[in-house]
């Protein structure tokens, strides 16, 4: 099973993952660190044996996979670019939104985006999720 999380640069997937990461037994990757050939092929092989993947980019890649993309709140989502140096646009900002892959499901904190992982993922690979749910 493959899993994309997309959002816009800022919008806090690495954060949400990094929580994910303390509740969840999967594969993790983020787009950046590969080529979109060679995360393809890692996938595909992943996938055929059955294995959790969990994947982090910002416009996503067009792959048999749930789609969830993190849309925080328009002050978190500048409160995060400001930490970043960056100015917020809102032109270049909703035609960077457009690129992204058509989503499955929408999550607008990264509480929201724990919950929907935990109803898609088999419970096999879910770890002490209850326990740490609060993080």
């Amino acid at each position: 099973m493959i899993i994309q999380i997309v959002g816009l640069p800022a919008s806090g997937k690495t954060t949400a993952l990094n929580k994910a990461k303390l509740l969840i037994d999967a594969y993790f990757f983020n787009i950046i660190d590969y080529s979109e050939d060679d995360l393809c092929k890692k996938l595909k092989g992943l996938s055929t044996e059955k294995k959790l993947c969990i994947v982090e980019s910002a416009f996503g890649l067009e792959l048999h996979s749930h789609v969830i993309k993190l849309k925080p709140s328009i002050a978190l989502f500048k409160k995060n670019l400001s930490k970043r140096g960056i100015a917020y646009d809102c032109d270049h900002f909703e035609q960077l939104n457009d690129q992204i892959v058509l989503a499955d499901y929408t999550a607008y904190s990264t509480q929201e985006l724990l919950k929907i992982l935990k109803v898609l993922i088999p419970s096999k690979h879910l770890k002490d999720f209850y326990e740490k749910e609060k993080l």
